[in-house]
Formats: C-alpha cells, structure tokens, sequence
C-alpha cells in the first residue's frame, strides 16, 4: 500500500467513525469563508481579522491530523487556536491594546536578532535591524528605556485575557488539558503507558489517548470555530451571519446531545 492509499484509507474511516461532524463541516466552513470577507477599516480591524484567519488555518490542520488518526498532534493546534481567539477578542474589546501587539512583535524580532548573533555568531541584516530600532523607539520612556511585559504582550496574562472576553469557561478544556501534550511533559510521556497488573507497557496507552484527544479535538475545535464567528459580527457587523452562527450552534449541540448519548 502506498502512502496515498493509506491516508485515502485513515479518511474514509474517519468519515464513517465521525458522520455527525462531517455533516456540520460543510456549514461551518461556508460561514467562516464568508466572515473573513471584510473590508479592513483600521489597525485592530487588521489583527482581529488575521488573528481569526489563523484560527481558520488551525482548524483545518486540526481537521486533517484527526482524519489521519493523530490525535496527539492536535493538541498545540487547539491551543494556538485558543491563544489566537483570546487575542483577537481582547483586541477587538480593547482596541488601545493594538500598540501593545504590535510593539511586543517588534520586540521579538529585535530578541530573536540578538540572540542570532549571540547564539551563532551571525550578523543580522544591517538595514532591517534598523528598521526594527527606528520602529521600537516610539516606544521608549522619557529615562530612555524600553517598557514591556515581562512573559507576554500586555500585562494582563492570557488566562485573565480569557475571562474579560467570556473566554474563562473555555481554559481548562482549550489551554490547560492541551499542554500536556503541547510540551513533552511527564504527564505526555505517561499517557504513553498502559499498566497491567505489576507491569507498564511502555505505548500500550498511546491508541487509546490518541482516539480520546481526536474527540476533544473535534468539539473543542468546532465550539472555537463558532466563537470566531461571532467575534467577526460583533467587529464587522455582518448581519449575514447570524443565521449562519444559528445554524451553526445548532449543529454543535446535536453534536453534544449525541455525544452525552453514548456515554
């Protein structure tokens, strides 16, 4: 069997094992298609529309590793898509938090070149490097120095960036259960393992951990996707898509209704 028929092979599977949500993809899809076509009218328009492009990407790649059987693989995608919707609905509550993303990219990228050239003993490019300076230097305090936060872009921590915009329910399931496999942790490595009797068998876990986050995967993507939606009528006032978010709900609560039924 080669490499084509086998992943033609994990997506039929997965389509029998998951009829439910594939019934609701195509709706899904359609509504974000159409949300992200808006005109860009200001800065913060500009980061809550890319932010919630890049939550549309990670669905799709959420997609795609669940049609192959990777459960695991998706867990740092549901977060980075969690991380990206707090972001953009702070941004769009808060719209003077804006400056604040946009500084702390530059930040990064000044970070990342002194640690090239400290790291590898590689030059970054002189006229970039400039660039980023002659942009950091708005920034700067009447003492000269650059004031930023110190773990993240703004000074409120995501967690409470999360509960400001309604987003708190969410934590546990979208960010704190993911890092177990985000990170190559001890609570990771002991998913991997399937004790029987005195013994632990090393990988004998690993298929059922597997199928178990495929599942999370699918609703914690899919209500995610949803909230991304209704970000976007709030911010660009597509009244479009209130029947599409209806629609949309509705099929996610089938979807809960009926995974509650097989428990």
């Amino acid at each position: 069997m080669d490499d084509l028929e086998f992943l033609s092979q994990n997506l039929e599977q997965f389509k029998k094992q998951n009829i439910s949500f594939m019934e609701c993809l195509p709706k899904l899809q359609d509504a974000l298609k159409m949300a992200l076509q808006v005109p860009v009218t200001s800065e913060t328009d500009h980061f809550v529309l890319v932010l919630s492009k890049l939550c549309v990407d990670r669905l799709q790649d959420i997609f795609i590793l669940c049609s192959q059987n990777r459960g695991d693989g998706t867990m740092p995608l549901v977060r980075a898509m969690f991380e990206g919707l707090v972001n953009a609905c702070y941004i769009s509550a808060h719209p003077e938090k804006s400056e604040d993303f946009k500084r702390y990219a530059l930040i990064f990228i000044k970070k990342v070149q002194g640690q090239t050239e400290t790291l590898t003993g590689r030059t970054a490019n002189p006229k970039i490097k400039k660039s980023i300076e002659d942009a950091l230097s708005k920034y700067v305090d009447a003492d000269g120095k650059l004031s930023v936060p110190q773990h993240d872009w703004t000074k409120v921590n995501l967690i409470d960036r999360a509960k400001d915009v309604g987003l708190g329910h969410a934590v546990v399931d979208a960010y704190y259960k993911t890092i177990e496999v985000a990170h190559p942790s001890m609570i990771h490595a002991h998913s991997q393992s399937k004790r029987v009797g005195k013994i632990n068998y090393i990988f004998r876990g690993a298929d059922e951990f597997n199928k178990q986050k495929i599942k999370e995967a699918l609703f914690i993507s899919h209500y995610l996707a949803i909230e991304v939606l209704c970000l976007l009528h709030r911010t660009f006032k597509n009244d479009v898509l209130c029947t599409y978010i209806e629609e949309c709900n509705e099929g996610f609560r089938g979807l809960c209704s009926e995974a509650l039924s097989d428990l």
